[in-house]
């Protein structure tokens, strides 16, 4: 479904990516770990649109995205759940969840959106009960369950998810992890970043290591909770004071 081919992204002369090569197949859940600043983040604005690339490509069933603007890709069927949530604070969760579908406007029955807005509301329950509520008034695990809420709106056919668990209690990680899940059961593809790798491994079936804008190691999440060179680039981070 998706191809990464020697992707390379840079901030002005310094490469956040460096030749990044990667698949995610149709129905798959894709997690890719790593240390803070190894371009984790960085693979996921790029594939959304939302950073230029440098060079190599980037293919969705056969179509080279990389000159493909953001909101084309939305169409395409590639959403994107941001670090840090980005939910809109000034609108309600209501409002929020309906901006998900705002390309389908023209084309999607009112009948569609309404059941897609049932299906979040049935995934996160909390938000139901929210739905007039002011984004900004949300705890942090709401306005994550939100982000996710709005990204599905827009009945993507590629989950791009950053660091969902971010800041965010066990518990309510656990819940957003097992919704997803639960959507990745039904059919949905993902492509997990996140910064726990205990949590990415035991979500995923197959992971990349990123390192310095390297893939270093791929492979199943089981073969790779057992790699000692993902236990010695964790323990190497915690020793220097990254994450």
């Amino acid at each position: 479904m998706l191809a990464v081919e020697e992707l390379v992204v840079a901030y002005g002369r310094i490469q956040a990516l460096r030749g990044v090569s990667l698949t995610v197949g149709r129905g798959e859940y894709v997690g890719v770990i790593g240390p803070n600043g190894a371009g984790k983040t960085t693979l996921l604005l790029a594939l959304s649109g939302a950073l230029p690339v440098a060079a190599g490509r980037i293919v969705l069933d056969g179509e080279d995205l990389a000159r493909v603007p953001p909101h084309a890709r939305v169409s395409r069927g590639v959403a994107i759940v941001p670090e840090g949530r980005e939910v809109f604070g000034p609108l309600s969760v209501r409002e929020n969840l309906e901006l998900g579908a705002y390309h389908r406007r023209r084309t999607a029955p009112r009948a569609e959106v309404r059941a897609d807005l049932e299906m979040v509301l049935d995934l996160f329950p909390v938000l139901r009960g929210r739905s007039r509520q002011l984004a900004a008034t949300l705890s942090g695990g709401e306005q994550q369950m939100l982000a996710v809420g709005r990204a599905l709106m827009s009945r993507p056919r590629l989950l791009l998810l950053d660091e969902p668990s971010l800041g965010l209690a066990p518990v309510v990680a656990a819940e957003i992890l097992g919704a997803l899940g639960r959507l990745h059961a039904q059919g949905l593809t993902c492509l997990l970043v996140e910064q726990d790798a205990t949590l990415a491994l035991e979500a995923t079936s197959r992971s990349y290591v990123f390192r310095t804008g390297l893939v270093v190691a791929h492979g199943s999440s089981a073969e790779l909770r057992r790699n000692p060179l993902v236990e010695e680039i964790y323990l190497g981070s915690a020793g220097s004071g990254e994450c």
